[in-house]
């Protein structure tokens, strides 16, 4: 079955527009604060504290699309994103940046709280590997053209911030004025970790993960690379090659991961990861030159790590648990992502910069063991094929049983 794009070309492209701003702000905001000789351990928070905010977004954002519904949610949050990121030009202090993270990070976790619960209303079981990967394909992509508006400006000044802003802004045009039919609204209740984690043990597990894992390097691949001898321009390359390499392997993987076993797939991806980060850490010391190819291929394995996880959780929620599942899994990965950082950031200080690499090794490796261990405790399931629903765009799904239940969980969120 071919997916069609046609009802979220909208959503698609204001997701490119307002990740450009998202991924330059990402970039922008350690090499500023290296510039500014604000410790590590300071940045590893400031990458940290957002995902606090985040947190709070994730259990409270299923409550606020019930009551205003996605496009007003959405707008809410782009609007308040775009405005915080002003923010930090005009106060450029530690402190008052770690308390304009948090309150970006609650804005962008109601706008991918949004986005995600919007995509798989229109997706089925046969097509969500290809359409989550067509989804993070434009994320990753969008940050790494975001990446590459660095060397536009002097990160010393105040354009970048402003440009942050333009983008975070206009991503609200193409919602906006959409003629396209919203998701159907959906009644709301308190996010539950436990049915999360029951309902897909290794979707649950690989969203933590990439929480410890990837956001760590997003936080801190920028300090990594100014710590190993990368100028500015040479920091925003290293950033966007690994952008661009997961977003090369997000549609092959999530077309494979479509046909056979999610769980081989993420496998398969994770222990690439792994290795690759070990490499990373080798070649920091006695091959630099490698590095740059090193984190490409490090990003190909591990940037589609959620793409994947999340669609092998979304193929086993009941009908109409999608805004409780997105919440759940953003939840997990926002709670992993606070500490990811801080952590990496003190072992980067105690034991050179490389040590972020190993970091992410450790969970990496981690979770290709656990993902092992869950495939031989339950051998796959045929997934049965969906049937479209009456609501325009939208399709009522018959599921696989939950990953541990013997029968499937039917309830309305």
């Amino acid at each position: 079955m071919r997916p069609s794009f046609r009802p979220i070309a909208a959503l698609l492209l204001a997701v490119a527009i307002l990740v450009s701003g998202s991924g330059l702000l990402s970039t922008l905001l350690p090499v500023r604060a290296h510039i500014e000789q604000f410790s590590t351990l300071s940045i590893g928070v400031l990458g940290g504290i957002y995902y606090m905010g985040f947190v709070v977004g994730c259990w409270f954002g299923p409550a606020m699309v019930g009551r205003v519904g996605h496009i007003r949610a959405f707008a809410t949050s782009a609007a308040v994103a775009s405005a915080v990121a002003l923010i930090h030009a005009l106060a450029v202090d530690i402190v008052a940046w770690w308390a304009i993270r948090v309150v970006a990070g609650i804005a962008f976790a109601l706008i991918y709280v949004v986005i995600e619960s919007w995509l798989n209303e229109h997706a089925v079981n046969e097509t969500r590997g290809r359409i989550g990967s067509v989804y993070a394909f434009i994320n990753i992509a969008s940050i790494g053209a975001g990446q590459a508006m660095m060397t536009l400006y002097d990160p010393h000044g105040f354009p970048l911030f402003c440009l942050v802003a333009i983008l975070l802004s206009l991503a609200l045009v193409p919602i906006a004025s959409s003629t396209a039919p919203s998701p159907t609204p959906v009644a709301t209740r308190r996010v539950n970790l436990a049915r999360v984690y029951r309902t897909s043990p290794v979707g649950f597990i690989g969203c933590t993960v990439v929480g410890f894992a990837n956001a760590t390097f997003w936080a801190l691949g920028p300090v990594y690379a100014a710590e190993t001898g990368f100028s500015v321009d040479g920091v925003a390359f290293f950033m966007m090659a690994s952008s661009f390499a997961g977003a090369v392997a997000l549609w092959p993987i999530g077309r494979v991961s479509d046909r056979i076993d999610r769980r081989l797939v993420i496998l398969t991806i994770s222990t690439g990861a792994a290795l690759a980060a070990i490499g990373l850490v080798a070649a920091t010391r006695f091959a630099p030159e490698l590095r740059i190819p090193l984190v490409a291929l490090f990003a190909f394995f591990s940037l589609p790590l959620w793409s994947v996880s999340a669609a092998h959780a979304y193929d086993r929620a009941p009908s109409g648990a999608f805004v409780e599942i997105s919440s759940g899994l953003l939840l997990t990965y926002g709670v992993a992502a606070v500490i990811g950082p801080v952590v990496a950031a003190d072992l980067m200080e105690r034991f050179g910069a490389e040590t972020m690499f190993l970091f992410t090794t450790a969970f990496h490796a981690g979770f290709a063991a656990f993902t092992l261990y869950r495939m031989r405790q339950r051998p796959r399931q045929a997934v049965q094929t969906a049937t479209p629903g009456s609501a325009p765009g939208v399709f009522e799904l018959d599921r696989p049983p939950a990953e541990g239940a013997t029968t499937p969980e039917r309830h309305s969120p």
